[in-house]
């Protein structure tokens, strides 16, 4: 059986002040914003998502991005260990001078230049007086 026709139309409005307006702007902003950046995010957090997105840029803007070291930049580390480990090996510990690259860094690491009755280092650089010894804060003279 057929539906009748209406006979009369009910219309329903709703008005929205200022407020309500921003708000509903507020809640489509964040939506949309949050619609991008979830699958940024889950791009980003993946390792093939980094290394296509990296290779992109690097296409893209003409950049070298070194983000897999071959076996040169890997010799280039180990050469500059040694080189920092052969300059520094007739110098005392605490007075080596600050790392520069990523072979003196690891030198520095694996040799730590610790001197603990000398606060000489940076410390001293801050103030230009030099820092008492670690046994005069203690009261162990």
């Amino acid at each position: 059986m057929p539906k009748p026709k209406p006979d009369q139309v009910i219309r329903y409005e709703l008005v929205l002040g200022s407020v309500e307006r921003q708000a509903l702007k507020d809640i489509r902003t964040a939506y949309a914003i949050n619609k991008i950046a979830t699958p940024a995010v889950n791009i980003l957090n993946d390792v093939t998502g980094v290394t296509v997105l990296l290779s992109l840029v690097s296409i893209i803007f003409d950049v070298d991005i070194p983000y897999f070291p071959d076996q040169t930049d890997l010799n280039q580390v180990i050469e500059d260990y040694n080189n920092y480990k052969n300059a520094n090996k007739d110098v005392v510990d605490a007075d080596r001078p600050e790392p520069t690259n990523l072979g003196s860094a690891l030198y520095n690491i694996r040799n730590p230049n610790y001197n603990w009755d000398d606060w000489s280092g940076e410390a001293a650089r801050l103030d230009p007086r030099k820092w008492p010894s670690i046994s005069d804060f203690l009261g162990l003279i």
